[in-house]
């Protein structure tokens, strides 16, 4: 327990020292300040706050590394392959995070960022062994992450959008202990996120940007998979189809945002990658007109979410049935926030 309080602690006391000095110094002034001539202002407005809030996770992410092999050395030796290779994946997108936040990417160069990663996390291990066939898998699985990567990126919003459901998420991932670097990993995440949610709240100081999204998004998909895939045997198809659902439950929210998003544009012909302001979460806020508040009632629904995988999972047995009830859950919840949605933007 004080191990863990350690990481914990030492995370989040950095996290708020690299974040202050992220606010008071505004490195990235510049870029800014040409994003704001480039994209619409009808996203990003005429604020001009830092968007490299991610940096304080690559930070905390690099000492809790450097803590551990110093002082631990027992644990970063049994388990390497969470300290090295997927600590190296996750700075790497937050690299990649930077050069889409300074020179504002193309959706096909995104892309190919989101690709590369997903392709090491393949080969580290982090794999949805969904059928027999090892090429069928491994296509799911780069699809799936690809797919991840932009859902999170976009519920990247609001303020405290993504630390709303991030920081539960991480608990919920946490409670699994799918080993015990994976966890620590998830830990440094979790006391730097709490720590930007500190500064994000509204009205914020900063952003954490595509630095941020990108590692929060790399973190949490390659978790999931992790703990729901790496002991998976195939027992047939609806098991398998059953399993992702599980796995995606708690994930339900930022997937109605993006369904629901993508949708509206799609109908109005625009590009799916266009930013404008038709979120659940700039929606929702008309009708609340409270950001911190709206940030409180996600970080609800997500624990919510997570009871709902509790009870699913411990009154279902895994079969065509449990795969009828799940299905009819996503339906549920899905038409509930369209219909939330819906009404908000009507009054």
């Amino acid at each position: 327990m004080f191990f863990y309080f350690v990481i914990f602690f030492t995370s989040l006391s950095l996290g708020l020292v690299i974040l202050n000095n992220l606010i008071k110094n505004f490195y990235d002034l510049d870029i800014t300040d040409k994003k704001l001539n480039l994209v619409s202002r009808v996203r990003w407005g005429d604020s001009k706050k830092s968007h490299l809030g991610g940096i304080a996770f690559s930070a905390t992410l690099i000492f809790t590394n450097l803590l551990i092999i110093i002082f631990f050395k027992d644990i970063f030796l049994s388990n390497y392959k969470d300290f090295i290779f997927f600590s190296s994946i996750i700075l790497l997108s937050g690299f990649f995070g930077f050069l889409d936040e300074k020179y504002s990417c193309k959706p096909t160069e995104k892309i190919i960022l989101q690709l590369i990663i997903s392709i090491l996390l393949v080969v580290n291990d982090k794999q949805i062994n969904f059928s027999p066939n090892e090429i069928v898998n491994i296509t799911i699985t780069i699809l799936y992450y690809v797919a991840f990567f932009n859902i999170l990126n976009m519920f990247d919003n609001i303020d405290l959008g993504l630390s709303s459901i991030g920081v539960p998420i991480i608990i919920f991932l946490m409670l699994f202990n799918i080993s015990l670097g994976n966890n620590i990993i998830l830990l440094s995440f979790l006391a730097s996120l709490i720590a930007f949610s500190y500064f994000n709240s509204y009205p914020s100081k900063i952003f954490m940007g595509d630095i941020g999204s990108f590692q929060l998004a790399t973190v949490l998909a390659a978790s999931s998979v992790n703990i729901f895939w790496s002991d998976y045997e195939f027992r047939g198809y609806i098991s398998s189809i059953y399993q992702i659902g599980l796995q995606n439950i708690i994930f339900l929210l930022p997937i109605a945002d993006f369904i629901i998003v993508t949708i509206a544009r799609v109908t109005k012909g625009k590009s799916i990658f266009t930013g404008d302001t038709n979120h659940i979460s700039h929606i929702f806020n008309l009708r609340i007109k409270n950001i911190n508040l709206l940030g409180l009632i996600f970080f609800i629904i997500v624990i919510c979410l997570a009871f709902c995988f509790y009870l699913i999972t411990n009154f279902f047995i895994p079969g065509k049935h449990s795969l009828f009830s799940i299905v009819f859950f996503y339906i549920s919840f899905l038409g509930l926030i369209y219909y939330l949605y819906k009404s908000s933007k009507n009054d």
